[in-house]
Order: structure tokens, then sequence, then C-alpha cells
């Protein structure tokens, strides 16, 4: 009985598989390196002018850094011990800043890059959803994810490209 219950279980699956896969699926596919090439230089010039302040600070205080250690090396023999010692400590201040900021501005810059590149995404989210509704897509794929495309005309990055707006 159990036997028949598999068979006729494979039998029902072997005859809905024709019929799912009969259904006429049109496939097509973007390139989204491709995209993000395009809007990378977009995305760096905001952050780099959202970011400008904290970067000046932190390359100024990197010169000061600098000038400390150049005078360090160059006057240090003859300073005296109070003053070497005042060096030291403003140097030691100036160093763990310097630290402080910088990974404070890497980690900052690199969320504003995330969200940035989110924002994007969701654009091209839409707009894909658009131009493959018009164009009768049934799937659309990452170029990456497809092992093998055999027809161009499947590619629809210029048509988004196209449409997508982002600022």
């Amino acid at each position: 009985m159990k036997r028949f219950a598999h068979i006729f279980m494979a039998l029902i699956m072997a005859f809905t598989a024709n019929t799912v896969f009969a259904a006429d699926v049109k496939i097509g596919f973007i390139d989204g390196n491709k995209i993000i090439a395009k809007y990378e230089p977009q995305i760096d010039a905001k952050l780099q002018d959202e970011f400008k302040a904290p970067q000046e600070k932190i390359v100024a205080l990197q010169k000061k850094l600098m000038e400390e250690s150049d005078k360090f090396k160059k006057d240090s023999a003859v300073m005296s011990e109070a003053d070497l010692n005042t060096l030291k400590s403003s140097f030691e201040k100036n160093q763990a800043e310097f630290q402080r900021l910088s990974a404070d501005y890497n980690q900052k810059r690199t969320a504003r890059g995330n969200d940035e590149l989110n924002k994007l995404l969701d654009n091209v989210k839409a707009v894909t959803k658009t131009v493959a509704s018009k164009a009768g897509y049934t799937i659309v794929l990452q170029r990456g994810a497809a092992l093998y495309v055999d027809n161009e005309a499947s590619d629809i990055t210029d048509e988004v490209m196209k449409q997508l707006s982002y600022k």
C-alpha cells in the first residue's frame, strides 16, 4: 500500500512539474555591477562633501602629529626635561585623539555609504519591477546569478538605467 502511495505521488509530481514548466516564463537579467559602476562616483562625491569638515580636522591633526614628531627628533637632545615631557604628553594626547577621530570617521562614512547604496538599490528594485512588468518578464535575475544566459535581449539593465534617478 505504501509503495502504491509513493508511485501515485511521483506520478502526480511529474505531471505537475510538466504543467509548471510548460507555462510561458520570460526571464530577464540585470547587471548590478554596471549600475553601481555608473552611480558610485556620485555616491563618493556626495560623501566627500558631507564628510569634508571631519576629514579636514583629521588631516590637520595628522599634520600636527608630524610636526611634534619632527620637533622631538630634532630638538629632544637640547630640550629640558620639563619641555620634553610636555611634548611627549601633547603627542600622546594628539595621537589618541587622531585614532579616535579616524575610527569614528571611518565608521560613520562606511555607514553613510551603505545607506546611500541601499537607497540606490531600493530605486533599482522599484524601477526593475516597473520595467519587467511592462515588458512581461516573469523573473529578473542578477546577471551573476545565472550560469548561462542565451539571449542578450533579456538584459534589461540599460532600460532600468534610463529610468533610474539617484540623487
